[in-house]
């Protein structure tokens, strides 16, 4: 896990290549699409994250959900635009630098509106492209958030469970941690900007997954609350880097979920 994330930061910073049969590393959003119908803009959300192990499909939806995962099962690495055989229909990259790169793959999907069941589907990808959504996703998955001494609610969280009432919370807080590693809240985050919340569950038992939601209208409008459009939770403190936010459920009942700061840099290197 530590040593795909390794790579994942090192493809941000990849060197910029000059010739157009380079191996892909890095980030990159789909920009056009072409199946059954000539070239469309992207009707999808979608990035490409290459490193020289493996590569990653990030897919942003309009409300702000994204799933992460090893769609491709492999590192793409350049082949040429050709296929080796008549009936090789194995995956090409071609067109390719720290730039671009054009990825084109054959279809068996059946009543799909851009792929045809049997025929390739060509998808050209550009790197320094980002939606409002996939930016803010990117940087909570990869960069986190260090918080500042004027804004604490500010950075990545690692949810340790919950309370229904605020109790002997030293020693509650206590056993959660403990007992971190077999809890069901095990790989929950949430990463706290100005301006947005990024909740997400890392998923690392088989195939690698990272499924979530960014929410805009956010703010902090003092250091115990963090408020939710119209919408404030009341946080308390529990130490530096602990805290509960309340949680309300209708106007009867109150619930109060516990986390913990993450401090290393990337909230997916501390999982």
């Amino acid at each position: 896990m530590k040593r795909i994330f390794v790579c994942l930061i090192l493809a941000v910073v990849a060197v910029v290549g000059k010739a157009q049969s380079d191996n892909p590393r890095g980030i990159y959003k789909m920009m056009t699409l072409e199946g059954k119908n000539p070239p469309v803009n992207a009707p999808f959300d979608q990035y490409k994250i290459v490193t020289d192990e493996i590569t990653l499909t990030l897919r942003v939806e309009s409300d702000g959900q994204f799933v992460l995962a090893n769609n491709d099962g492999e590192t793409l690495n350049y082949t040429g635009s050709e296929p080796r055989t008549e009936n090789d229909h194995g995956r090409l990259v071609f067109d390719s630098n720290a730039q671009h790169f054009t990825l084109k793959w054959w279809s068996t999907e059946s009543d799909h509106i851009y792929f045809p069941d049997g025929g390739w589907v060509t998808e050209c990808y550009e790197s320094g492209k980002y939606s409002e959504y996939g930016s803010i996703i990117f940087k909570a998955l990869l960069q986190g958030y260090k918080p500042d001494e004027t804004t604490p609610l500010l950075g990545t969280w690692r949810q340790l469970g919950c309370m229904d009432e605020l109790r002997d919370t030293e020693k509650a807080v206590a056993s959660m941690e403990e007992n971190y590693a077999a809890s069901s809240c095990r790989g929950l985050f949430m990463t706290v900007f100005s301006g947005y919340i990024v909740y997400y569950k890392v998923v690392n038992e088989g195939e690698f997954r990272v499924n979530g939601v960014a929410v805009n209208g956010i703010s902090c409008p003092d250091n115990n609350t963090l408020k939710m459009g119209d919408v404030p939770c009341r946080v308390t403190w529990l130490g530096k880097d602990k805290m509960a936010v309340e949680m309300k459920d209708g106007d009867w009942r109150t619930d109060y979920v516990i986390y913990s700061r993450v401090t290393s840099n990337a909230s997916l290197m501390s999982f």
